[in-house]
């Protein structure tokens, strides 16, 4: 008997060093007590977690069940044999102790607390938040309200799960969890400044608790305090350097405030601690693709589609990447892949709109879209889109609305701004178009390629002159004031006779009226004396570039060029005279011109203007256009041809002349509705009251929308003309059938005071007279150049008044127009306007003059 005495004694010394940590000696204490009484349970209990302690689980386990065993109506053995169970992942057997102990014991708040553990471990999220509830009843601990806290906020119940971590922080006001679980509740309900408010005091508690420092920047970034917000990322990773997560974050945040080298180096550290990481190379992606290294950017994102296959935002930014080069076909691919490895994501179904829209599958690009509208209501940039695939598709009433509907979710959505401002363009909206552009630019005060586009539509006004056109060509050109030129060549040694290579620049070497001026001039260039080097700034070509292709010694594809690659290309290529044909048209490379890439540089073409550039020397135009005195209102010089400053190759359709058309009168135009300005309409309603039996036929593209047609009767209606004397239609499929149509009206009326030009040629050549008002700006001067060419002058005229008794007068005069209908095409084919090879001789002539110009020391 006296051996059991020892029992109490022994246990004793084994709890007191198992309070200590000196669970080796504990353990041969609670043996020597079971040596004396191998069923003594509290020695059996406590060996098993003192086994567990040190890793011999299995052994623990089995001490546990013998104390149970032992005393089967202690609830704390029953407890305690749970926990072993749980943390082995043996839930369910975890469970049944955890249950007993609370038939045992109801009021025992550690094995509901613990019973939670295990339903959570089981799934049953419902029957966890039962079991944490009851145990925070029972005993207002912090770490349970913590696990119900948490455990509400993982079952949506966010609210509540505030509420509970608060009780938290209450309950133990030093614990750092506490603080720092609330904030994650309160991040979850973006309640971004009380969330750092959390955060703050978990750091305060426990100054090195790095992922509360790094939760406390994303708060602070989110709360609008973004340099906070990084100095407390910064003080996360300082804590912990190998916080992944935290050196991303901390990049994330450099990104944002635009200070992407530094972003670039928090990625880099992030991969190196984890080369794998996903989230480390889709932003370093990012932040390279804000920087415009494209190829790097795609390699980071394709290294992210070899880590998981299907991250669709990967993919689809790889698709982003080969959009910015110009590869838009293998981009549309990529989006197509994004869009089927998350059919959510909505930001791919934009992007594949996008591309549909390019390829010209118009339906299947709205369909697209309205996908991506689906399931992003608000998202302005698809609203936008769609208001491009309408207004390509010509249905400008519903691409207004959805640009408006773009504009009503972002009212500072500049880009719906911009696109509804050339729908009013397409339109003959002009002061409208122009509105839209001024308020851009207001907001945007170096949106350079809005100044440009500005100043080109300013032509089409009836209320801007001269002087005003120079101040938004200078504007544009104020904003290139920081442009960097490259050095210069040097003109010593150069030969002024030799071989010049000369370099075309244009995005419209297709079918566009450019390429069709340029091709007769192309075929008779002088290849002997001249090397000839396309650089086509667009990324289609069609049959007309293949027509073309063969003109030139090279053809070189550059849209996916930045304007600074495409410069230093240029000047690799060592192009002697650079003619840009785009002015400050669409694709135009005008920023890459102010490089000064080229010795000589020129504009010719595709824009009736200055460029307002003055890195270009030169402008090619003629007398008629440019009289003396105009050089006040442009910065090239001007190059003078003879004659006229275009050459016309007349279609290859074969389009035959028709007799005059018997019948009443027919006025025509085929211009754009946006050359169409209320003073031209006025105009023309006048000549239609002076001519009472007359109709007016207009054909143009927007036309083919009823609304447009009814908004553009109604301009007439405003001055007496009703609807039945106009003839308003749209698109002819063909240019045959195009042509065709100048055989069903008796007189051409030319716009003001934007003329038109391959208008004019094609109803000269169809043999229909054209009566042109000659203004004071280049745009309103083209008509009398085109017909002076060929001998009609006489229809050039330099009054309204002289517009309406020229126009009225000629189509009377049966004769005339019989005469004139049989001879024009003659004319024409006899006149400098047709002469390709006179015209090239003249055109090399200027080249080798300016050339030999610059060559002189």
């Amino acid at each position: 008997m006296q051996g059991f005495d020892l029992v109490p004694g022994l246990l004793n010394a084994g709890v007191q060093r198992h309070q200590a940590g000196a669970l080796e000696e504990a353990e041969r204490f609670y043996r020597q007590v079971l040596a004396h009484d191998p069923r003594q349970p509290d020695a059996s209990g406590l060996l098993g977690i003192v086994l567990c302690q040190t890793g011999r689980v299995a052994d623990g386990i089995a001490s546990m069940r013998a104390a149970v065993k032992a005393a089967p109506k202690v609830a704390g053995f029953h407890m305690n044999l749970g926990n072993a169970l749980r943390e082995t992942g043996k839930a369910a057997e975890a469970l049944q102790c955890f249950q007993s102990a609370i038939r045992l014991e109801p009021g025992l708040a550690d094995a509901h607390f613990n019973l939670g553990l295990a339903w959570e471990q089981t799934g049953r999220l419902g029957d966890a938040l039962g079991a944490y509830g009851r145990a925070c009843d029972l005993k207002p601990d912090p770490g349970y309200f913590i696990n119900f806290g948490n455990a509400l906020q993982r079952s949506g119940r966010t609210d509540a799960a505030i509420k509970a971590l608060q009780e938290a922080t209450r309950q133990g006001p030093d614990i750092a969890a506490a603080h720092y679980n609330l904030g994650n509740a309160l991040a979850a309900a973006e309640r971004w400044p009380e969330a750092a408010a959390a955060y703050r005091r978990a750091v305060a508690v426990d100054p090195g608790y790095a992922e509360a420092h790094h939760n406390l920047g994303r708060a602070l970034k989110n709360s609008d305090r973004l340099e906070e917000g990084i100095a407390a990322y910064r003080r996360a990773v300082e804590l912990r350097p190998e916080l992944v997560d935290g050196h991303v974050s901390l990049g994330v945040a450099l990104r944002e405030a635009e200070r992407a080298d530094e972003a670039i180096a928090a990625y880099e550290t992030a991969l190196r601690l984890a080369p794998d990481n996903v989230l480390a190379h889709y932003n370093l992606g990012n932040a390279l693709r804000e920087l415009k290294r494209f190829d790097e950017a795609q390699a980071s994102f394709r290294r992210c589609i070899d880590l998981d296959p299907m991250n669709a935002k990967a993919a689809n930014n790889i698709g982003l990447m080969l959009s910015a080069r110009a590869r838009y076909a293998e981009a549309g691919q990529w989006y197509q892949r994004a869009a089927e490895s998350d059919p959510t994501l909505p930001e791919a179904h934009m992007n594949l709109g996008c591309t549909l829209q390019r390829a010209k599958r118009l339906p299947e690009a709205l369909e697209s879209l309205a996908k991506a509208i689906d399931l992003k209501p608000d998202y302005h940039e698809a609203f936008m889109n769609v208001g491009n695939v309408l207004k390509e598709q010509r249905r400008f009433g519903v691409a207004l609305r959805a640009y408006e509907d773009a504009l009503a979710i972002k009212p500072d959505y500049h880009d719906a701004r911009l696109a509804r401002a050339g729908a009013y363009y397409e339109l003959g909206r002009i002061a409208e178009s122009l509105a839209e552009y001024d308020q851009v630019l207001e907001a945007k005060a170096d949106a350079l390629a809005v100044s440009g586009v500005r100043a080109s539509v300013a032509n089409y006004s009836d209320l801007h002159d001269l002087d005003a056109l120079k101040g938004l060509h200078a504007d544009f050109a104020g904003r290139l004031r920081e442009v960097k030129r490259l050095p210069p060549r040097s003109p010593l040694g150069e030969d002024p006779l030799r071989r010049l290579r000369v370099g075309y620049v244009s995005a419209d070497l297709r079918g566009h009226s450019v390429a069709w001026f340029m091709e007769p001039v192309l075929a008779a260039h002088d290849r002997t004396g001249f090397e000839l080097v396309a650089y086509h700034n667009h990324a289609d070509t069609d049959a007309t570039s293949e027509r073309l292709k063969p003109h030139f010694d090279r053809w070189v594809e550059v849209p996916g060029l930045t304007d600074e690659e495409f410069a230093e290309r240029v000047r690799d290529d060592r192009i002697d005279i650079l003619v840009d044909l785009s002015g400050q048209t669409a694709g135009n490379r005008l920023p890459a011109f102010a490089r000064k890439p080229a010795p000589v540089q020129m504009t010719w073409l595709g824009y009736l203007t200055t460029t307002g550039v003055d890195a270009i020397d030169y402008r090619i135009t003629d007398a008629r256009v440019d009289p003396e005195g105009y050089e006040q209102w442009q910065v090239e010089k001007p190059l003078r041809i003879d004659d006229c400053y275009i050459c016309y190759g007349p279609h290859p359709y074969g389009e035959e002349t028709a007799p005059v058309p018997a019948g009443p009168v027919v006025f025509g135009s085929f211009n754009n509705v946006a050359k169409m300005s209320p003073a031209n309409i006025a105009l023309w309603a006048r000549l239609l009251h002076e001519v009472p039996d007359a109709v007016l036929r207009i054909k143009s593209r927007p036309l083919v929308d009823e609304t447009v047609r009814v908004e553009f009767a109604q301009r007439f209606a405003r001055h007496g003309i009703g609807a039945e004397r106009l003839e308003l239609i749209g698109w002819e499929q063909g240019t045959g059938n195009h042509l065709a149509q100048y055989n069903r009206i008796h007189v051409a009326l030319d716009t003001w005071p934007y003329h038109g030009v391959t208008t004019t040629c094609e109803a000269l050549w169809m043999g229909v007279p054209v009566v042109s008002l000659v203004g004071a700006t280049h745009a309103s001067r083209q008509g009398l150049s085109l017909l002076s060419a060929v001998g009609l002058q006489d229809l050039a005229v330099g009054s309204h008044d002289d517009y309406v008794a020229c126009a009225a007068a000629l189509a009377q005069d049966r004769s005339r127009l019989a005469e004139l209908r049989m001879t024009l095409r003659s004319r024409m084919l006899a006149s400098p306007l047709t002469d390709a090879a006179g015209f090239a001789r003249k055109l090399e002539a200027a080249y080798r003059g300016a050339w030999q110009q610059w060559c002189k020391p």
